[in-house]
């Protein structure tokens, strides 16, 4: 399961979905995100699992459930690798 890393604040600016760390030793600078991004960071406010995740973009969008899972597993490896979401167990 994932959700959404302590110390990241999400703030839709204009046109465009951030994230900002409240802690800038550790990062320092922003992400944006893009609507499908930000939509799924909402959901991994909740711990999530992939499948779940790829299921509720299935519901929101035109994509396939096959695609869906692969994007969402693309993205997940992103940004747990960048310290943003983190593995959690279920």
């Amino acid at each position: 399961m994932y959700r959404t890393a302590p110390g990241f604040i999400h703030r839709r600016i204009a046109d465009a979905d951030i994230l900002v760390s409240i802690d800038v030793a550790s990062f320092n600078g922003y992400i944006t995100l893009n609507e499908t991004c930000a939509f799924l960071w909402e959901l991994m406010k909740q711990p999530q699992t992939a499948e779940q995740l790829a299921q509720s973009l299935t519901e929101q969008y035109d994509v396939t459930y096959t695609q869906a899972l692969a994007d969402v597993k693309e993205m997940l490896h992103t940004l747990v690798t960048r310290g943003v979401v983190q593995e959690v167990a279920q």
